[in-house]
């Protein structure tokens, strides 16, 4: 600074020392004097060409995006040799997510100059925010042709390849990237999630915590790790490190994510904060076009669903089976994207097909892409049926595809945002008093708000006790939930009443080996035997698996994450559901479904009165039949 001010004390109309000098004051953020220099070498020469790019570089950290589109199309217009430029240009795009307009200069400056990895590298990830995945992974591997050393290409690529289901390539990237690097945080996180995608959740833990050891402040990272012990039931510190993330979401840092804090904590107030934390990180931008407007009257109301889940193995599809035939087609115009594709053949997607008349397969469009495809629709509602669940697009729901938007289903809590207008939920999920801690307003179904089919299709096939390994003269205590959904309290629970109840087992789903490998140690601990415990393997047929829910007992729910779809599967099949309710949504589900049966025998608010009432009803058999005759 003091050698370009020296030459210009010489001569203040210095170009060349003015560019420097400007160009020094962005290196060190000083922004508004970088914009005062550039401002005067323009003056001086209106046809300087590197003056307008350096202004709309320093315009774009102080967010004054029009004028800095404006610099950047003057410098072009001055010099269109320069493949920087178009650079320069892209990256202004990329920054709007507007990565059509990012590829059409990318391409110019590749046309100048076909040798630069960046040009490249930021042609291949505007294709992979598009979710262009094989054009991105032609590009990244072009990058490779001209170096090999750099640890994010290879990450990108992993990234890619895992987008298309290519584990094995998506896996050799990531650890080639952290080979590169040992100290490249973001390879061990993605391999991580890849490795948690696949069920291999040990692996997944050991890279979570390599990561952590390299930063424990990286975003969410600490959330991601323990969501993953507790998917394989691992409680080492369990309290300890459950109050440290408490205490970090009261600082509001992003300490975890918001599905993962609903099986941890019955707070709707802490639950809220998380939400928001997320949402505020992910999701707040001020280019998102919250006002947009519809003008067009529609003759039908026009409702669109969004979802990843459209396919006869998910949850929620197994809920909506009905929902779409039984819209009245006279008033409403009805519309499904799916995020996530899958076989035609798929029985759900059948369906739905059959009833949905407008059916958009939106997998390998961008976020930009499917709000404009819904614009020109003018869709009146949108339904998002993921939430904040895996493979949720929530950014389509930041810049409005409808008018109306509603959060129903997928996530059991507050979206934390201001584009969701609305949740859908019942008097008991959402008490009148529990409204404040939902960012949505409440729209209450008169009933229990979890929608059900009237029907679900059980196997004809033999299924026995002896067929499942299950003691015949038993009384099975069952309990098919997720394995992240069992605590160190529940399972306690579960051991007292296996100690109080001779002749009994407990029957639990076979999520993963190492999962069931830590229950079988932690019952060990608490003087159970292990032939005391089963597990249910996965079938590859639902109808075989509902099959199974008559030979059990008694379902006993979890807390403070109850049962959903696997609490009506076993509603359906006549097997009564014992739960606990507290205060959070996804902690009241069983209370709703129970309520709305009147079957309020089976329903408890604290675990004393849950562990009592399950060896009640094990040992007065009677008792539990009639309830079973009236259920």
């Amino acid at each position: 600074e003091k050698c370009f001010k020296s030459a210009l004390d010489i001569n203040p109309n210095y170009l060349s020392a003015l560019l420097n000098l400007g160009k020094n004051f962005h290196l060190v953020d000083r922004t508004l004097e970088s914009i005062k220099i550039f401002e005067k070498v323009i003056e001086i020469n209106p046809n300087c060409a590197e003056a307008y790019i350096n202004l709309a570089k320093v315009l774009m950290i102080e967010e004054q995006y029009t004028l800095a589109k404006n610099n950047f199309e003057k410098a072009i217009s001055i010099d269109i040799t320069q493949d920087t430029y178009y650079n320069d240009f892209a990256i202004y795009y990329i920054k709007l997510k507007r990565y059509n307009d990012a590829i059409t200069y990318l391409e110019k400056a590749i046309k100048l100059n076909s040798n630069s990895y960046e040009y490249l590298k930021n042609i291949g990830i505007c294709y992979f925010n598009k979710n262009n995945f094989y054009k991105s992974i032609d590009y990244f591997k072009k990058c490779l042709s001209f170096d090999k050393t750099f640890p994010d290409i290879y990450n990108y690529l992993g990234h890619a390849f895992s987008s298309v289901n290519k584990f094995t390539d998506a896996r050799n990237n990531f650890l080639k990237s952290i080979q590169i690097d040992p100290n490249f945080i973001f390879g061990h996180i993605n391999l991580g999630n890849l490795l948690k995608i696949n069920n291999k959740l040990d692996e997944a833990i050991s890279s979570y915590e390599k990561a952590l050891a390299l930063d424990e402040n990286t975003e969410f990272l600490k959330g991601v790790l323990f969501n993953t012990k507790m998917m394989v039931c691992d409680w080492n510190d369990f309290e300890s490190k459950i109050n440290q993330l408490k205490v970090s979401i009261q600082k509001k840092q992003q300490a975890i994510r918001p599905f993962a804090m609903l099986s941890i904590a019955d707070n709707p107030k802490l639950n809220k904060l998380v939400a928001e934390i997320f949402s505020n990180f992910y999701f707040t931008d001020k280019n998102y076009d919250f006002k947009h407007s519809f003008n067009k009257k529609n003759t039908k109301i026009k409702i669109a669903y969004f979802s990843s889940d459209f396919n006869q193995n998910h949850p929620v599809s197994h809920l909506i089976n009905e929902l779409f035939e039984n819209h009245d087609s006279k008033s409403y115009e009805i519309f499904a994207f799916s995020f996530q594709a899958s076989s035609e053949i798929d029985v759900f997607r059948k369906k739905i097909r059959k009833f949905v008349k407008h059916f958009y397969d939106v997998e390998d469009k961008s976020d930009d892409d499917i709000v404009s495809i819904s614009r020109k629709l003018n869709l009146d509602i949108a339904v998002d049926l993921n939430g904040h669940t895996q493979n949720a697009r929530t950014s389509i729901f930041s810049k409005r595809v409808a008018p109306v938007q509603i959060n129903f289903l997928g996530f059991p809590g507050t979206m934390g945002s201001n584009f969701y207008d609305y949740i859908i939920a019942d008097k008991f999920v959402i008490p009148e008093e529990s409204k404040v801690f939902y960012n949505e307003k409440v729209l209450y179904m008169p009933n229990s708000y979890l929608i059900n089919p009237s029907f679900r299709k059980v196997s004809n096939n033999k299924i026995s006790k002896k067929s499942e390994g299950l003691p015949e003269k038993s009384f099975v205590f069952c309990c098919f939930n997720n394995s992240y959904k069992i605590l160190p309290n529940i399972h306690e629970i579960w051991s007292n009443i296996l100690h109080q109840v001779e002749n009994s087992v407990l029957w639990l789903a076979d999520t993963n080996p190492v999962a069931k490998k830590n229950l079988q140690c932690q019952f060990v601990k608490k003087n159970i035997s292990t032939d005391r415990i089963y597990f249910a393997k996965r079938l590859p047929k639902v109808e075989d698996h509902l099959e199974r829910y008559k030979l059990a007992d008694l379902f006993l729910d979890t807390f403070p994450f109850n049962a959903h779809t696997t609490a009506c599967d076993a509603l359906y099949l006549g097997l009564p559901v014992l739960t606990i309710y507290g205060k959070s949504f996804s902690s009241r589900v069983g209370l709703s479904l129970l309520k709305n049966l009147s079957l309020d025998e089976f329903i408890t608010n604290n675990e004393k009165d849950y562990q009592e009432k399950a060896i009640y009803f094990s040992k007065n058999i009677d008792k539990l039949k009639k309830l079973k005759q009236k259920l």
